[in-house]
C-alpha cells in the first residue's frame, strides 16, 4: 500500500479510497490500474477530519459511510491525477447492490465534486447477465466505451484495457475465495493465537474494518483474546439448509 504522498514517480496517480465499496473492490481496481501503468495511492485511515470534510460535501441525511467516502475522495483529489467514479450495480448475476452504490458516480461527479469531474474515471461494475430495461448488448457497449476511455488516458489500446479488466475480475474472485478459505485474513485483520472465545460479527466490511467507524471493535476483541469470524470468512457458497439455520 502506497502512503499518501505528493512526490512524483512520473506515472499517472490513481487514488483509491479506503472506505465504502473500496473494501470490496480495491484489490480489483489496484490490479487494473497498475496494469494500465498507474501509481496507486491509497487514502489514509479514517479520522474525524475526513468525516467532517465529507459531510460538508453531501446532504446531511446521507449515511455516515458515504460521508466518510466523500472525505477520502476529497483528500485523494488533492494529490492524485484521477480517482475512479464507480457505478456499482451488481456483484453477481441476478442480484443488485444498494441503490446508493448505483448512484455513487452521479453523486461524486454532479454534486460533491462537480468542478473536478474531469479527474474522475467513470467505470460501471455490473455482473448481471441481463438487466431489465436495458436492451440486449447495451450493457456490454457501456463497459466497452468506459474501458476505451480509461485506456486512452493511459495510452493503452481497447484490447489491452479489456484484458486488464478481465484479469482484475479474476483477482477480485481469488481475493474473496482466499478470505473464505482462510488463506488470508480480511483487510489486515489480526487473530489471537490461543483465543478464549469465538464471535461472529455480521455487517458491511466498511463498517466493521474501518477502526474509526467501528470504534475499533476488532482491535478491542483481539486484545481480549477473542477470535472473530466475519461474513468474508464464510464465503458465498451456502446451501438452503444453512440459510434456514441462520433464519
Amino acid at each position: 500500500m502506497i502512503k499518501l504522498t505528493t512526490e512524483s514517480s512520473g506515472k499517472i496517480k490513481v487514488g483509491l479510497p479506503v472506505a465504502l465499496i473500496g473494501y470490496r473492490l480495491n484489490p480489483m481496481l489496484d490490479h487494473f490500474f497498475t496494469r494500465l501503468g498507474a501509481e496507486i495511492v491509497y487514502s489514509e485511515q479514517t479520522n474525524s477530519q475526513i468525516l467532517e470534510e465529507g459531510a460538508a460535501l453531501v446532504n446531511e441525511n446521507i449515511c455516515t459511510p458515504f460521508k466518510i467516502y466523500f472525505g477520502h475522495v476529497s483528500r485523494l483529489l488533492k494529490i492524485c491525477d484521477y480517482v475512479p467514479a464507480l457505478r456499482f450495480v451488481s456483484e453477481e448475476d441476478r442480484t443488485y447492490t444498494c441503490p446508493k452504490f448505483m448512484g455513487l458516480r452521479s453523486l461524486l461527479m454532479n454534486i460533491g465534486f462537480r468542478e473536478q469531474c474531469g479527474k474522475f474515471l467513470p467505470l460501471e461494475i455490473n455482473m448481471r447477465k441481463f438487466t431489465p430495461y436495458i436492451k440486449k448488448g447495451e450493457q456490454e457497449k457501456i463497459l466497452k466505451a468506459e474501458l476505451a476511455q480509461i485506456g486512452e488516458v493511459f495510452g493503452k489500446t481497447e484490447k489491452q484495457t479489456h484484458v486488464y479488466y478481465k484479469e482484475a475480475l479474476l483477482v477480485k474472485e481469488k481475493f474473496e475465495q482466499d478470505m473464505a478459505n482462510g488463506i488470508i485474513l480480511p483487510y489486515g485483520m489480526k487473530q489471537p493465537e490461543n483465543p478464549d472465545l469465538v464471535i461472529g460479527i455480521i455487517g458491511h466490511p466498511y463498517n466493521i474494518f474501518d477502526p474509526y467507524l467501528s470504534m475499533n471493535i476488532l482491535g478491542k476483541l483481539y486484545r481480549m483474546d477473542v477470535k472473530v469470524i466475519t461474513i468474508e470468512m464464510v464465503g458465498k457458497e451456502m446451501d438452503h439448509t444453512q440459510y434456514r439455520v441462520l433464519a
